[in-house]
């Protein structure tokens, strides 16, 4: 980063750090109290009191917890993790519910703060992209688990540039949370030969599938799907900010782009530098992931940092900072240009398969 004088910057930084808190504690505060019942943290904890039963995946066994919990609910809330998931939440059940999302959303914070120190040297600037990120706030508010995933990649990240490659692969493995968001992994895996890194990914899988039978028992898969089918889970599909809601929803068009993404993260795995071939890898799984959430955005933050901070691409770096910056937010908030910033991120993944292919990185 191009820095004119060391201590004006970080004076610059803190207060910029500063007023983002403040805002967001301010809206924080402002929210009315039915938004807890569109919270994800209160679905968690219905799913985790309904583990060991048949009724894990009922939308109205969890809407039916949520209800004496919160006070409301909604048509979304049903539990739709993996039942390992639910396993590990379990332990906040054995506390009120205004107790256990207060300690959840003390875990999200040090998660990020877990995520900003991955980036050693460079951890004012990570942090000051934090404090302004909309979706790492709506992440904290509505508890739900994007800051863990983040935390989880970059840890992964840090572990392979140290030839910790086992234990690498074991952190790829915790992202199984939401896996459909790390679907282009095995194409960097593959085209580095990441053997290692594949094995520990496949070991922490395993064990967290057995975990999962375990707990929840043979018939949870055709639940799992069932309930990750249901509409209701997706309400308004051309409104996520990936591939399906910029095509609204015309399938033969995401198939079709879907392809062209998966081949330029391919290609990046193949040409680029680690951190940005795993950039590419989290870019692209935004893009062709089926369902996206708010907080799930803020998974941007590691490849546009790291492409903000390693690319020597000066158009890039501008672009990357754009993405994650407040200016994507408020065009998210336009009707007719609310779907821009996730073309900017589709042609900045193409772009990136284009200049590692011209060598102009």
């Amino acid at each position: 980063m191009l820095l004119l004088n060391p201590v004006k910057t970080n004076v610059v930084i803190a207060f910029l750090v500063i007023v983002a808190i403040l805002g967001h504690v301010a809206a924080w505060r402002a929210r009315p109290a039915v938004a807890a019942c569109g919270a994800d943290f209160p679905v968690f904890y219905a799913g985790a009191k309904l583990l060991g039963t048949p009724q894990l995946y009922s939308p109205q066994a969890a809407q039916a917890i949520m209800q004496k919990e919160v006070g409301c609910t909604g048509p979304a809330s049903a539990f739709i993790r993996l039942p390992y998931f639910a396993a590990l939440v379990w332990p906040l059940t054995l506390f009120p519910m205004a107790v256990a999302f207060g300690m959840w959303r003390v875990a999200l914070v040090a998660a990020e703060i877990g995520f900003i120190a991955s980036f050693g040297n460079h951890w004012k600037w990570a942090l000051l992209a934090c404090a302004w990120s909309s979706p790492l706030a709506w992440d904290f508010d509505n508890g739900q688990d994007s800051s863990f995933l983040l935390l989880f990649i970059a840890a992964a990240g840090v572990l392979m540039s140290r030839r910790r490659d086992f234990a690498a692969g074991l952190c790829f493995s915790l992202c199984a949370a939401k896996f459909h968001l790390m679907i282009l992994l095995p194409l960097l895996l593959i085209a580095r030969n990441l053997r290692r890194v594949a094995a520990g990914a496949i070991a922490g899988g395993t064990v967290l599938l057995a975990a999962s039978f375990a707990v929840g028992g043979w018939s949870w898969p055709g639940q799992f799907v069932a309930a990750i089918s249901s509409p209701d889970i997706d309400p308004y599909p051309t409104m996520e900010h990936n591939l399906r809601g910029t095509v609204a929803g015309r399938l033969p068009l995401e198939i079709l782009l879907g392809i062209t993404v998966a081949a330029a993260v391919w290609y990046v795995c193949r040409r680029a530098p680690m951190p940005i071939a795993l950039g590419s890898v989290v870019a692209g799984g935004i893009l062709v992931g089926h369902h996206l959430t708010v907080s799930d955005s803020a998974l941007l933050l590691f490849p546009c940092l790291i492409l903000a901070l390693e690319c020597l691409s000066w158009a890039i770096r501008i672009w990357a900072i754009l993405l994650i910056s407040p200016l994507a937010v408020a065009l998210y908030r336009i009707p007719a240009l609310n779907h821009l910033p996730d073309l900017a991120l589709l042609g900045l993944v193409y772009f990136l398969a284009w200049i590692f292919a011209a060598n102009l990185r």
